[in-house]
């Protein structure tokens, strides 16, 4: 973008100078033919001065500037999401485990927690996590700021070097799942442009009741491993990020066979 009002302005001084030119070497010849070639150049150097000095007046376009970069991280963050399908709405739940690396003092950290798909903000559910630092004396507290779900965590005292450890632990108000307990399909959506990802990964617990599943990353990005039934007697997919983690918003479709038929 830069280059074409550079353009312009050498464009629009090209414009005077060569019928300037062309003028002043016209004027030389008919001089040195009337009056000799001495004076011819006595003319030549009036001309030069007074061709400087209208070069020199010549109002100066102000160049553009090029735009700041953009300003350093203050932090990079591994996130490892646990989610739970439930067989009810009631079983549905988010784990966000945080691993927080700062590169100078962080104070707080503005967050969306997971929610279903609504068509307006307004429509969304109110989510409160439980926080946990795990290893620091520093104490988490969640500020919504709008009824949209979204929300500020704060950290007291504000976290400097040391990575930190820490967790957001919540239930959504009317389930999370409920197209896939009724009809056996679901997407899971996640965007993880909206901060500066490290590692990134998703273990996705189903419910006991449930006979197969199949969960799929739509771009075919990641690694997608099928574990074995585990304490609570569900299914369990784990699904992990690329390295580098590539900051996108992925998708997983999510097939469900529920044993006892779609609730």
């Amino acid at each position: 973008m830069m280059a074409y009002p550079r353009l312009s302005k050498a464009g629009g001084t090209a414009s005077w100078l060569i019928p300037a030119a062309v003028t002043l070497v016209n004027v030389l010849l008919v001089v040195a033919v009337s009056a000799g070639t001495r004076v011819a150049l006595a003319v030549v150097g009036v001309l030069a001065v007074a061709f400087s000095a209208a070069l020199l007046r010549r109002p100066r376009g102000t160049a553009p500037l090029p735009e700041p970069p953009d300003p350093p991280g203050s932090f990079t963050e591994d996130l490892e999401l646990t989610v739970w399908i439930g067989a009810t709405p009631k079983g549905d739940r988010i784990l966000e485990r945080r691993r927080t690396r700062p590169a100078h003092r962080l104070a707080q950290r503005k967050l969306s927690p997971i929610s279903p798909y609504v068509a307006t903000d307004t429509d969304k559910v109110s989510i409160t996590p439980t926080l946990r630092v795990k290893n620091a004396p520093v104490e988490a507290s969640w500020m919504p700021i709008d009824t949209a779900g979204r929300g500020i965590v704060h950290f007291v005292p504000a976290v400097t070097r040391e990575t930190l450890e820490w967790e957001l632990d919540y239930t959504i108000p009317g389930g999370l799942w409920n197209p896939l307990r009724s009809v056996g399909l679901d997407v899971f959506r996640y965007d993880v442009r909206t901060f500066p990802i490290g590692r990134f990964s998703i273990l996705f617990m189903f419910a006991a009741n449930v006979d197969a599943v199949s969960v799929q990353e739509r771009n075919r990005r990641g690694t997608t491993s099928y574990l074995e039934r585990g304490e609570h007697g569900g299914r369990s997919i784990l699904w992990t990020a690329d390295v580098p983690t590539l900051a996108t918003r992925y998708e997983w479709d999510i097939r469900v066979d529920w044993a006892d038929g779609p609730a």
